[in-house]
């Protein structure tokens, strides 16, 4: 699943750059961090972090009595 950065990096950064080359234009390099591996671990099903939060508050349950005692 591509989220919004990867979208715009992979859109306007990649492609862009690789059609200046193609079409011999001079253009001065943009070196960026592509945070993919990072937005994987918390976005992955079943192992990622988000994912690993919402298993363990359905084992844990409500917790507003446990809150507010």
């Amino acid at each position: 699943m591509k989220n919004c950065n990867n979208f715009f990096i992979e859109l306007v950064l990649n492609q862009e750059q690789e059609e200046y080359k193609q079409e011999g234009i001079e253009w001065q390099q943009i070196n960026f961090f592509n945070n993919k591996e990072i937005c994987d671990l918390v976005e992955i099903p079943r192992t990622g972090i988000l994912a690993i939060l919402d298993e363990a508050c359905y084992t844990i349950g409500p917790m507003n009595d446990k809150v507010v005692n």
